[in-house]
């Protein structure tokens, strides 16, 4: 995609903004943010501004054609660890074929020292901005030829002509400026058609945990109700209904989460919110409104990330694993609202046998979501400053991932990778959830371990299998095992409900063609499905008989109605 904010004009310098981001449905803020912020200014207005959008991917040289069309005199990228080898192979193409073009690239992956990244990357990228560009990158583009004021410049970092190094510190704008800000959704880049909109709502964060920046960002700064309400109203119009809320801990204060909330509930019932919360800190006014909240329109991200007193407080993350723990029962207990939990791998003092511990006790709470992902010492942490003190040993080069620790070696976390993929294809997967729930209740986190063999190359390597063949999998674990009938038998009515083949199936079944008996009652679904054309196939489940209902010519697969009845009543 590629727009402009301004009239063709062949003298005015053009800046194109590269954008790479993981796949369509996602697409990061910092150009509308800065855009708006440099329009309202009026600092930039000789500058043609263009964007060219790419995914991860696609072929670095056609993304690098598509930015070198527009002649450019700067290319902006943002750097995050998910895109940083891919960006850089797209700036080194552009470098070549413009080597007059100034490469200016900012973002999560240069908030670190950037002498050595600009040293490596010496003839590619000019300037490095740490920090906010809101203010900035206008100023920079104000004095671009004339680098005796690029030390005015906050968050700028260069090397000079003779290769010494200058670094500006951090980018911040100050709390006053930064509720002057035009909001996001001003600049003609905010991107509405994506599957979800996000809006940014807080910056900075009063937490210090050591693997996050967000902390470290300068203090917190909060839009104002009406700021949020403008962004929702332009969101609205244009027809979005998922919104992502950029708040690292909603729930921060109890006063703004409250108004937020019943704004978001009263005044767009259309939309569905996705917001993050910190377990540890719900209070009884925040848990009640929750509660009340219209069903089907929260989606919680709530991160426990670990359940251990030790590894929370080596982590600096505020409040206790107790607390955290508490937020989470009651979370998860709520029948209106998604909750969807992180769990972290290799934090300082936490070993693999307590991490399994966390997930065991987690699936007992049953989230609708769970996401076991290792730690990541990103740059600009105080984790990647502490981590040789910590003997923490992590990757070089993205995703940064802990390679071990003093309390976790590295084929536990090999092997935690794949229990994360087997969380995220059993557990995550809403067919084989209520089995897989079962089963951890059963026979412990140890059920979900037992089905890695079965998923393992010759090489050791995780292979994900098709959704029917999880299910066959889980199946056959359950059938040989007596403490997992309740298991077997969500299996078997999951897979007949949700339409997989009947008649290839993990149950037998039969095509029930009479009318059903008086004794069986609806279950599920809508009571006059029945008399509706299609099929009905039977099956006996456990101690139950039931009829699975299926209409001609709908489009979702799904059964229309279930009816069970007892075996052998009358």
């Amino acid at each position: 995609m590629k727009e402009s904010d301004s009239t063709d004009d062949s003298l005015s310098p053009v800046l194109v903004w590269l954008s790479v981001n993981s796949s369509w449905s996602h697409s990061s803020l910092a150009l509308p943010l800065i855009h708006a912020a440099a329009l309202e200014s009026g600092a930039i207005a000789e500058w043609q501004w263009r964007q060219v959008s790419a995914t991860i991917d696609q072929s670095p040289f056609s993304i690098a054609a598509r930015v070198v069309a527009d002649r450019p005199r700067v290319v902006a990228a943002t750097m995050y660890l998910f895109n940083r080898e891919v960006v850089l192979k797209v700036l080194r193409r552009i470098a070549g074929l413009l080597p007059d073009c100034i490469i200016i690239v900012g973002g999560p992956e240069l908030l670190g020292d950037n002498r050595l990244f600009l040293e490596s990357e010496k003839g590619v990228v000019h300037l490095a901005l740490r920090g906010e560009g809101e203010q900035s990158l206008p100023r920079l583009l104000g004095c671009l030829d004339n680098p005796g004021q690029w030390p005015d410049v906050p968050g700028l970092c260069w090397l000079d002509r003779a290769g010494d190094y200058h670094d500006n510190g951090q980018a911040v704008v100050p709390d006053d400026d930064f509720l002057r800000l035009p909001v996001v959704t001003a600049s003609s880049f905010y991107e509405f058609s994506r599957p979800f909109a996000a809006i940014e709502t807080t910056r900075g964060c009063t937490g210090c945990c050591i693997y996050c920046v967000s902390g470290r960002l300068g203090p917190v700064r909060r839009l104002s109700l009406g700021q949020v309400r403008e962004m929702l109203d332009r969101i609205e119009e244009r027809g979005g209904r998922e919104v992502r809320v950029l708040d690292r801990t909603f729930n921060e204060d109890d006063r703004r989460c409250l108004a937020m909330l019943g704004c978001f509930a009263n005044e767009y019932p259309g939309m569905r919110f996705h917001l993050e919360i910190h377990p540890a800190f719900l209070s009884p006014p925040v848990r009640r409104a929750l509660a009340a909240f219209p069903a089907g329109r929260l989606h919680i991200e709530a991160g426990l990330q670990t359940g251990q007193e030790p590894g929370l407080r080596q982590s600096q993350r505020a409040g206790s694993a107790r607390q955290a723990w508490d937020g989470l029962d009651y979370l998860c207990g709520l029948d209106n609202l998604q909750t969807h939990v992180d769990l972290l791998v290799g934090l300082p003092h936490v070993s693999w046998a307590q991490t399994m511990e966390d997930l065991q006790k987690l699936i007992e709470l049953e989230p609708t979501e769970i996401q076991l992902e290792v730690l990541k010492v990103l740059p600009g942490t105080a984790l990647r400053e502490q981590a040789r003190q910590l003997g923490v040993v992590h990757a070089p080069d993205p995703p940064y991932e802990v390679l071990c620790t003093p309390s976790i070696n590295a084929q536990e976390l090999r092997r935690s990778r794949q229990i994360s993929r087997l969380v995220d294809d059993f557990y995550n997967q809403p067919q084989l959830q209520p089995a897989i729930r079962s089963a951890v209740r059963s026979r412990g986190i140890e059920f979900l371990a037992s089905l890695l063999p079965s998923l393992q190359g010759a090489d050791g390597s995780y292979l994900t299998r098709a959704l029917t063949s999880r299910y066959r999998l889980v199946h056959a674990a359950a059938t040989s095992d007596a403490k997992l009938g309740e298991a077997k038998e969500m299996l078997e009515y999951q897979w007949l409900r949700a339409g997989h083949s009947p008649e290839h199936g993990i149950v037998p079944v039969s095509l029930w063609r009479a009318s059903l008996p008086s004794r069986a009652r609806l279950i599920e679904g809508e009571a006059t499905a029945s008399e509706q054309p299609g099929r009905i196939w039977q099956a006996r489940i456990g101690r139950h008989d039931h009829w699975f209902v299926f209409v001609a010519g709908r489009r979702r697969r799904t059964a229309a109605a279930v009816y069970r009845a007892r075996t052998g009543t009358a």
